[in-house]
């Protein structure tokens, strides 16, 4: 519903970038990313997300992107947490990869 999902712009031999739909609700979109702002100065599970989209050696996101990529995320753990009922577990949020042994 925030129209948030992937596009790609190809055609042919063309590549294009890849780019989102924004055929969803803006003021959703907007909300979302707001909310991403907030989440990544207040939550160390989605700042520690936001850090390696951002200094990733392969294919680094820019700030705004690594923010788009941070609020879907944050819709996809709203919407799994209203439809199972259950509260939120900062250890499920974090990506397997940043377990720090």
């Amino acid at each position: 519903m925030a129209g948030l999902n992937i596009r790609e712009n190809d055609s042919g031999k063309h590549r294009g970038k890849r780019t989102i739909t924004k055929r969803g609700r803006a003021s959703l979109r907007s909300l979302a990313y707001q909310l991403a702002l907030m989440a990544v100065v207040h939550n160390r599970e989605l700042r520690d997300i936001y850090t390696q989209l951002t200094e990733r050696t392969n294919r680094p996101l820019c700030k705004k992107q690594a923010l788009v990529a941070v609020s879907v995320r944050m819709l996809r753990i709203m919407f799994a947490l209203a439809k199972n009922q259950t509260m939120y577990r900062p250890e499920r949020a974090a990506y397997n990869s940043l377990v720090v042994a």
